[in-house]
């Protein structure tokens, strides 16, 4: 069974939930920092969960959530925000000469 995630649109239906997940080896910091430091509410926890354990976070009625979670006796690999996403400089000149030089 397929359960649907929404908010109440002011009364003219539901609103889907944009739910954006993410792993850390630091559950209980980030719970923290987003709860207590930004303010969100906890809108849920679970523990043991198929082996995870996890919080999810966002304000009420709103039509997001943040969810974090730790799968047990396994660390996650944490790459350099310096180190910054790959691109290939090929793909990217292209694209843009493609959006410039487009027929009309």
């Amino acid at each position: 069974m397929t359960e649907f995630l929404g908010v109440e649109n002011r009364g003219t239906g539901l609103l889907p939930i944009l739910r954006v997940a993410r792993p850390t080896d630091r559950l209980e910091q980030v719970t923290r920092f987003y709860r207590d430091g930004l303010g969100f509410a906890e809108i849920g926890r679970f523990v043991d969960h198929d082996g995870f354990d996890g919080v999810v976070l966002g304000a009420p009625h709103a039509p997001y959530h943040l969810e974090f979670t730790h799968r047990r006796g396994q660390s996650i690999e944490i790459r350099s925000l310096s180190a910054g996403p790959k691109v290939d400089r090929r793909t990217s000149s292209s694209v843009r000469s493609w959006h410039t030089n487009k027929p009309a």
